[in-house]
């Protein structure tokens, strides 16, 4: 079953090869063509395709959208923003090199920062993040069809000579910043749902404090103590838009890798029509 709905995730970009590859013989002298004896009119394996084409797209977002869709799959999880996790990799550094001294610091009359606040938020974030991603993956769909519906004979010539994921190079080029514009309020008010705006606002107003902190220890503490660099003054991540970008990142991925497999793979030819239209000559 799972290898099924991971081979229905693939329609979607194998569809539009084969859907496109239908009239391009006629329009452009390309050798592709449709075996006469599978029976199939022009218009039929279009129709068909194009159908094949939305179960493709639905099925890859239910998969993308259930508990684990992103978190469990390492080629797209949504891991924490470069400079977050640079200000994280520092606090641990920070609280490493402090936390042996801290009697001393106390005797020196220096206040210590309470570390503490920073526990478990790397992974907390890490999950809500994911979280959102598969909450707004149906949000593709609608998208998607209509760009689908708007393709035009010399885009499909264009995929057709491509490569293994010109399907899904289309179809990003097309529809990654309407899907932005879509995703990122979504995927703000989702976080907000989960608890990652309320997570992340407290663990950038600590770091912000930590920084505030670093900057007003005396002297006398940097020559007591090797400390690390400060990697940031604050932290303003914009954590909807970057969870946006991630998500969709994993998305397109996911085309890809279906796309890459169908064209390669009969096995991968789920439905009696994509067999018949694959397996004609001119296909192979």
């Amino acid at each position: 079953m799972k290898k099924r709905t991971l081979f229905l995730r693939g329609l979607a970009v194998s569809a539009l090869a084969a859907c496109l590859s239908c009239n391009l013989s006629d329009l452009f002298g390309d050798t592709v063509s449709i075996d006469d004896d599978a029976g199939l009119t022009e218009a039929e394996v279009i129709s068909g395709l194009k159908e094949a084409l939305g179960v493709g797209i639905d099925t890859a977002a239910v998969h993308l959208s259930a508990a684990g869709g992103y978190l469990l799959n390492e080629a797209i999880k949504i891991l924490l923003p470069e400079d977050v996790k640079t200000a994280l990799t520092y606090v641990e550094h920070l609280n490493d090199e402090i936390e042996p001294v801290t009697s001393t610091l106390s005797l020196l009359g220096v206040d210590i920062f309470n570390f503490s606040v920073f526990n478990g938020m790397r992974d907390s974030l890490m999950v809500s993040m994911n979280r959102a991603a598969e909450k707004a993956a149906p949000l593709s769909i609608a998208i998607f069809k209509d760009a689908i519906t708007a393709m035009t004979i010399r885009d499909g010539f264009g995929i057709l000579n491509g490569d293994s994921i010109a399907a899904t190079a289309y179809l990003k080029n097309r529809t990654f910043d309407p899907l932005t514009g879509v995703f990122e309020p979504f995927v703000d008010s989702t976080l907000a749902l989960v608890g990652a705006q309320v997570l992340w606002g407290k663990l950038s107003a600590s770091y912000n404090d930590l920084a505030s902190y670093y900057k007003g220890l005396p002297s006398s503490v940097f020559d007591l103590v090797n400390l690390p660099v400060l990697p940031f003054d604050t932290l303003s991540t914009d954590l909807a838009l970057y969870t946006t970008q991630k998500a969709l990142d994993g998305l397109f991925y996911t085309v890809g890798e279906q796309e890459t497999l169908i064209r390669k793979d009969p096995v991968a030819r789920v439905t009696e029509i994509l067999r018949r239209v694959f397996g004609s000559p001119g296909m192979n």
